[in-house]
């Protein structure tokens, strides 16, 4: 008898409820994608587990707790099984600290106890995978593209993403290929161009000032204040739907500045916490349950510090010290504990592993939207073209509906897909 697909899934939603960094929309995106996968794809319900930080859940979607519930959505599969994982939340890019990466900063996602996930951690994730997995990861999140690093990049910000359709192959993974053209001229291109060009927006800068420590210190500095360029997004917005302002309505940043991000482990770690020392402080704070690439680092650093003599004999991380040797020695330092962890990579292998959608480019924002109901414009946007497309539809064309959808809408962000031209092609999810 041939073995029964598995089709599992890992849906995190993180509110940050009563932070500064509180969203709305993020547990409906996530509720949203389980009646999706339940009623469109055919996945148990038991076979789906949800993460989201509500006060009165016992198991709150911390960093080791959704980690190791990645370990566990990847256990045991072979060729064939269907793997989802939706993170919808605050995205960061941490300045590199001596990190090699490909984008010049680090992607993450940051969980409910303000630990992280990196784009090292997600690759070491997916390498490890057999061939054949259908493994889908949607990232509704800041700076998600790249949040898997070395994927290929698919569908981007610029012209050169915009490869023509490849109609016989789209007529073979959807069956539909005309008419979801069709389709989408119809449904998504009868609106202007929005306010924003493609060319991405830069919103991190290392070099600023930080929030000082406070204990108790509140704000929320990331929600839109209608001022520009948050007033074009919700003016273009609302004429494509064509309504009028309601009250409550808000547009929210989906990502936290390096100097929020700091301030609040500052108030974890109860001191000033400074770019150069993100990492370390990271290990201190969160010891067992910080990420793969933090753990490689600071333990690597760690020996090194042992050997020079600069580390006391409890084995507590100097963070002043590693910060130091960082800024003397550069890369050379910290190389050692990232090869410790990244083997030599097969490409061709690993970009067929797995399929990236991001809500945006790396150096991009996305946003949590409420007006009425509150939803992450990636999230709300995949919704919405499936329940108008009820036809099998392959990832490439699925993101470029997306993108053409928040294009009109007014959204300054410009989705990804990251994977191999084969797995571009193949049927979103699953059939």
């Amino acid at each position: 008898m041939p073995r029964a697909i598995k089709k599992r899934a890992l849906l995190v939603g993180c509110n940050y409820p009563g932070t500064r960094g509180e969203l709305t929309g993020c547990w409906n995106d996530v509720q949203s994608m389980r009646e999706t996968l339940i009623n469109r794809y055919g996945f148990n319900p038991q076979d789906i587990c949800v993460l989201v930080d509500q006060p009165q859940q016992s198991l709150q979607p911390t960093g080791g707790v959704v980690w190791r519930h990645l370990e566990k959505l990847v256990r045991d599969v072979q060729a064939r099984d269907v793997l989802v994982f939706l993170f919808s939340g605050h995205g960061i890019q941490l300045p590199p600290e001596g990190v090699p990466d490909e984008t010049g900063a680090q992607e993450c996602i940051m969980l409910a106890d303000k630990n992280v996930i990196t784009d090292i951690d997600f690759r070491v994730l997916v390498e490890n995978l057999p061939d054949g997995i259908l493994f889908t990861v949607i990232a509704d999140s800041c700076h998600s593209g790249g949040l898997i690093q070395h994927l290929e990049q698919q569908i981007g910000s610029g012209p050169q993403f915009e490869r023509p359709p490849d109609q016989s192959n789209l007529e073979t993974s959807t069956g539909s290929g005309s008419r979801f053209h069709t389709w989408l001229n119809k449904e998504h291109q009868q609106v202007g161009p929005g306010p924003f060009g493609y060319s991405g927006v830069h919103c991190q800068d290392y070099s600023g000032s930080h929030f000082a420590y406070a204990e108790g210190s509140s704000g929320n500095d990331h929600v839109g204040t209608y001022s520009q360029p948050q007033l074009s997004v919700l003016e273009k917005h609302r004429m494509y739907r064509r309504t009028s302002p309601q009250a409550g309505s808000r547009l929210v940043k989906k990502c936290l500045t390096v100097d929020m991000f700091i301030g609040m482990l500052s108030q974890r770690a109860h001191h000033q916490v400074e770019v150069g020392n993100i990492r370390a402080n990271l290990y201190d704070i969160f010891k067992d349950d910080a990420s793969i690439m933090v753990k490689s680092f600071a333990r690597n650093i760690i020996s090194k510090l042992q050997e020079d003599n600069m580390l006391n004999t409890t084995g507590n991380l100097a963070a002043q010290f590693l910060k130091q040797r960082l800024k003397d020695e550069g890369m050379a330092y910290a190389r050692p504990a990232f090869a410790a962890v990244l083997q030599p990579l097969d490409t061709a292998a690993f970009n067929n592993k797995c399929v990236l959608i991001s809500a945006c480019q790396s150096d991009e924002e996305s946003f949590d939207f409420k007006e009425g109901s509150s939803y992450g414009t990636l999230s709300n946007a995949i919704q919405t073209i499936l329940r108008q497309h009820r036809d099998p539809i392959d990832n490439f064309h699925l993101v470029l509906a997306v993108k053409t959808l928040l294009k009109n809408q007014g959204f300054p962000q410009h989705p990804g897909l990251y994977c191999g031209a084969k797995k571009a092609d193949s049927v979103f999810i699953c059939y």
